[in-house]
């Protein structure tokens, strides 16, 4: 049959050969009935002469019928046409693991591929029948990377039936040398150890890219494993832990009585294995080492090689000309060796519940907690209007987030009725008609990417981090959590297949990985070393588009896991949308323009140029009529997509909608095409008339980047600056703005120890005049007073007793009475390396140092005033511990109790030029201070033994601290406007 294409085998038409070993040749064929592909194994004429022959073929076929494992290549149909012998299968369109193993694999993630191959022996020894043939090449990968066993071409049945010990009638009673136990070798009866001998040699040629008893011939292989001693892994390898090397070991014992007392052993012990650097050393060296035995001295060789000879001449014939044909296309070869490391990871199964928990990988948490560590930091944050509820609590945990933070995507869901913004606080979903919030979903993280799935039921959203999760629409309960794919980078784009059945996730790192909808492992990965910038799934959901920033997308074969082909761009592809009847794509790079591609005819058809800024965000409408472009300007542009008649033409856009005053972040039509949606850091969401390019709703509540922000002594009150130029007051229980003004925080402490008065400074109508400071009542909000002559970098601070308020620096200051608001007649200046201010009989009343304001001078305050190192700011001065804070040169912070270290030798050529990014805040009765290294924001206290809080995103947000340590909460003020609320321990 060497043409056999068309040719029938009952209702088989046959297509193509797949492979010929000894035994048989193995075709894809057409089930006519079933309208499917199947693999055909048939018998080779010269395997099949006899009547008990074809009765043991039916006997051994309809016990391969009867396995049925998600991991077992299941057996269809068997049966006998014209004489000829046939066994049909499962058609796997995948490649095999021998593809894959190129190179050597990480040991947990090929334990985490092979338990369950184990769990599936472990199934087909129950069933009383023996593999014997367990070895890379029959191990196949599906479309969705699951380890399929496959051909059980010399099973051994257990029963009474088969006592004669003839061979196999499905395949040959031998075996690959490569892979065969000693005992197989030598003749002997064999039993489910045999199994797991073979499969342990698996496990080792993975990790250490090693077979271990290689040979020229057939023949030498066969004594080599009766005869060699087995070299170790670590001799290969020396990072593979002990208790790894012992776990093979175990497998690949020459005596049966020394290996796993079952297959279920063996996978338990590759289950632990799985999990990485969590695998219970001690557990597994525990399985491993029971009833190890020394391995058969050499001294056997001279027993052995007769008996070795002859069974070796016997099956000579069959190993030179074997090569078993597996169900699987010849067409898939490359598969494997894209990305070998990574695809190895992806090929942990959906086989028994234990092994897919060993590949899950620990979310990254948002906040680590130094000793006695923990958090009780629960995803039930509440929004502003609701109430605080402040549990004692033993660690840090964040209880309130206020405001939407700043929104890095916005999409409308696809039935219309919501808009999503994916914010750096988390989703929040209003109302497309009302504008009202529906839900706010806490992600947990900042949400930088964001999609609903295409019936509206799911959106899904990814972290700067890389997780990626999936909420229910309907409850905003957690539906599915993308942790499999081991990527911390950023993810840059998700994407579902049209029909919703796909999803492709790209990332930072270059990664991209496909998963089922309904499964949160992965199908497939592709690696490119580049960052993952767009892509899209094809409507056929055959092809991925890729960008990575270069001049070109990239198209990759989903079935086949490599590249198709490329379309050249002549600028660089940042960022695409496809249309959604899957011909054109709308394309952009760094520049102002924009183009259309014909991905029927593989090339740019017409642009959008001279946009008049960078293009951030493009999407086409749901009749991919009209196409949206969103600018770094803050301008969003409407266009009609042109026509083909069109192409060459300038495209001129339909409307210009102005408003936002910083960049655009995220753009997107309504699914009626009658508004479109905008979002940013700066100004929230905007919506737009798509006719006429008239603003119709601003989400109200979005609030500036937090400069300062301050508790009132009891806590009642919390006053945040923003960048815009207001300062908000905030109730603090009530979550409730009480009022706000135009207006900036001084640097010191703006409230009265008695809770009364809120000192904040107004800007002077004219120009070149002071500022004005402006004294709040707090009960009213009211502006009770303005004093004058407020000089920029003034400090501010009430005495103790709230009766007398300090405006000034260390070189010239204003004291006022508190009950008239009258300035009070004092004299003063620096002396002494502080600033010294005195009532008109000479007495002391206050002393301004560089940051902070005292009312007392005794040894310890001259110390303070004298003693500065060169090129170190002061930042903050616990007077009761006599302990100063300084930002070195360098940008570090420094403690020092003047007593130490030399002050000669801290010396930088320069001081730090932004300390108030390095030292937020501080609290001088508790201790506590906030500050900042290597992009962390750190909460300690100087005090030993207290717990403290590390949070990783201080780069992204960028936080303001205030403590309240009577309240035990602190406050953190985002750049996006947001305020973060956290009772302490």
């Amino acid at each position: 049959m060497s043409d056999v294409f068309g040719k029938r085998l009952g209702q088989y038409i046959l297509l193509e050969q797949l492979g010929e070993g000894g035994m048989a040749k193995v075709y894809n064929a057409l089930d006519s009935r079933a309208e499917r592909n199947v693999a055909i194994k048939v018998i080779l004429p010269s395997k099949r002469s006899s009547q008990v022959f074809l009765q043991q073929f039916e006997q051994e076929a309809k016990s391969l019928a009867n396995l049925i494992h998600t991991n077992i290549v299941k057996v269809l149909n068997y049966g006998v046409e014209d004489g000829q012998p046939y066994l049909v299968m499962e058609f796997v369109p995948g490649g095999t693991l021998k593809e894959a193993m190129e190179r050597p694999i990480a040991w947990q993630t090929a334990a985490a591929i092979l338990a369950p191959i184990a769990r599936a022996l472990e199934y087909v020894h129950r069933q009383q029948i023996i593999h014997q043939d367990v070895k890379p090449s029959n191990i196949l990968l599906d479309d969705d990377f699951r380890p399929m066993l496959s051909d059980f071409g010399i099973v051994k049945m257990l029963d009474s039936k088969n006592e004669n010990n003839t061979p196999s009638a499905i395949g040959v009673g031998v075996g690959t040398p490569d892979y065969m136990p000693p005992e197989q070798g030598m003749g002997k009866d064999v039993d489910f150890r045999a199994d797991i001998y073979s499969l342990g040699l698996v496990y080792y040629e993975m990790v250490t890219g090693k077979k271990p008893f290689a040979a020229d011939t057939p023949m030498a292989a066969v004594i080599r494993h009766i005869t060699d001693e087995l070299p170790l892994p670590s001799s290969i390898d020396k990072k593979i832990p002990k208790f790894v090397e012992s776990a093979m070991l175990r497998a690949i014992q020459k005596d049966p009585e020394d290996r796993y007392p079952s297959m279920g052993s063996f996978a338990d012990v590759l289950e632990l294995l799985a999990l990485g650097k969590d695998a219970p050393a001690r557990e597994v060296f525990k399985l491993s080492q029971k009833k190890r035995r020394k391995i058969q001295p050499k001294w056997l060789l001279t027993l052995l090689i007769p008996v070795v000879l002859g069974i070796s001449f016997v099956a000579y014939w069959y190993w030179t000309g074997r090569e078993t044909g597996q169900p699987t296309s010849s067409a898939l070869q490359p598969t494997a060796s894209d990305v070998v490391q990574r695809q190895a990871t992806e090929l942990a199964t959906t086989s028994p519940p234990a092994t897919e928990a060993v590949i899950l990988q620990p979310t990254k948490p948002a906040a680590e907690f130094g000793e006695p560590a923990g958090s009780d930091q629960a995803p039930g944050v509440t929004l502003l209007g609701t109430p605080l509820d402040r549990p004692s609590s033993s660690q840090f945990r964040e209880i309130a987030r206020w405001g939407t933070g700043g929104i890095n995507v916005v999409r409308w869901s696809p039935d219309g009725k919501l808009i999503a913004l994916g914010t750096t606080s988390g989703i929040f979903l209003h109302d497309s008609g009302s504008k009202e919030l529906v839900r706010f979903i806490n992600t947990t993280y900042d949400v930088i990417e964001m999609t609903f799935n295409p019936d509206g039921s799911l959106i899904l959203a990814g972290s700067l981090d890389g997780q990626v999760k999936a909420w229910q629409i309907e409850n905003g309960e957690l539906a599915q959590d993308f942790d499999d794919s081991g990527s911390s980078s950023a993810v840059t784009t998700i994407s579902y297949s049209s029909n919703g059945r796909n999803l492709a996730i790209g990332y930072e790192d270059g990664y991209i990985y496909y998963y089922p909808a309904d499964q949160t492992k992965p199908l497939m990965s592709i690696w490119q070393p580049s960052s993952v910038q767009a892509l899209a799934i094809s409507t056929d959901n055959r092809f991925l588009y890729v960008s990575n920033g270069e001049n070109k997308i990239i198209i990759w074969d989903i079935a086949f896991k490599k590249v198709d082909s490329e379309l050249t761009s002549s600028v660089p592809v940042n960022k695409f949308d496809m249309s959604q009847n899957g011909q054109f794509l709308l394309s952009a790079g760094n520049g102002n323009a924009a183009y259309l591609w014909d991905l029927m005819e593989g090339r740019v058809v017409s642009s959008f140029s001279n946009l008049g800024a960078s293009v951030m965000d493009l999407e086409f409408s749901n009749n991919d009529e009209l196409v949206v472009i969103g600018l770094s300007n803050g301008t969003i542009k409407v266009f009609a997509k042109p026509t083909s008649t069109d192409y060459s033409k300038a495209q001129n856009p339909l409307a210009i909608m102005e408003g936002f005053t910083d960049t655009t972040r995220s753009v997107a039509f309504s699914p009626d095409l009658g508004m479109v949606a905008a979002g940013n850091w700066k100004d929230g969401l905007k919506i737009w008339n798509t006719s006429t390019g008239k603003e119709v709703f601003i989400l109200a509540g979005h609030m500036g980047a937090i400069d300062m922000n301050y508790f009132s002594p009891n806590g009642v009150w919390l006053v945040t600056a923003h960048e815009d130029g207001i300062v908000r007051v905030w109730e603090v229980n009530n979550a409730q703005e009480a009022y706000h003004f135009e207006a900036y925080l001084p640097r010191g402490l703006p409230f009265s120890p008695d809770n009364r008065f809120l000192t904040i400074i107004g800007k002077s109508e004219k120009k070149y005049d002071p500022d004005i400071i402006q004294i709040v009542e707090l009960s009213s909000g009211k502006i009770v007073a303005e004093l004058p002559d407020f000089q920029p970098g003034s400090l501010v601070q009430f005495t103790d007793d709230s009766k007398v308020l300090v405006t000034g620096d260390d070189h010239a200051a204003n004291l006022w009475d508190v009950s008239t608001w009258e300035q009070l007649d004092a004299h003063g200046g620096m002396n002494a390396g502080c600033g010294q201010y005195f009532t008109s009989q000479n007495e002391l009343l206050t002393v301004v140092y560089d940051t902070g304001v005292l009312f007392s001078y005794d040894e310890k305050v001259r110390e303070l005033c004298s003693k500065k190192p060169e090129g170190a700011t002061l930042v903050y001065y616990f007077e009761s511990s006599h302990i100063v804070y300084y930002v070195l040169g360098d940008g570090r912070v420094w403690d020092w109790n003047f007593r130490s270290a030399d002050v000669a030798n801290i010396r930088f050529s320069a001081p730090y030029p932004f300390p108030d990014d390095i030292f937020l805040a501080a609290d001088q009765d508790s201790g506590w201070y906030a500050s900042v290294s290597n992009g962390k924001l750190f909460i300690q206290n100087m005090h030993p033994g207290k717990l403290h809080l590390t949070i990783e995103t201080q780069d992204d947000y960028r936080y303001r601290v205030a403590f309240s340590p009577n309240q035990k909460m602190m406050a953190l003020g985002s750049q996006y406007g947001s305020i973060h609320i956290w009772v302490m321990p």
